[in-house]
């Protein structure tokens, strides 16, 4: 929906791999993300990075509700609408 230049500060206890910082740059030509030492703009889970990712969540709700903090003012409004699509996220499968 918009460019994108975002550092996530991620963790993730189960892959512990997956922690640590990550600079997403993305916009109609591309993205790229790699790790990085860049300050962060946003920390969260892994399981909130997914949610944003898939559509079935908002980094901006993410705030509001303490899952997510917001290390830049307007990172996490930025990554909600850039990551925003207009179809819904759907599983048919339970698991």
């Amino acid at each position: 929906a918009t460019d994108v230049d975002v550092v996530f500060d991620v963790t993730d206890n189960v892959c512990d791999w997956n922690s640590g910082r990550w600079r997403l740059q993305a916009g109609p030509d591309g993205a790229s993300c790699t790790r990085t030492d860049a300050p962060a703009d946003l920390a969260m889970p892994v399981t909130e990075l997914g949610a944003g990712y898939l559509g079935s969540g908002s980094f901006s709700v993410g705030v509001r509700a303490g899952r997510v903090r917001e290390l830049r003012e307007g990172a996490a409004a930025g990554a909600t609408v850039a990551f925003g699509h207009d179809v819904a996220s759907f599983c048919p499968y339970i698991f």
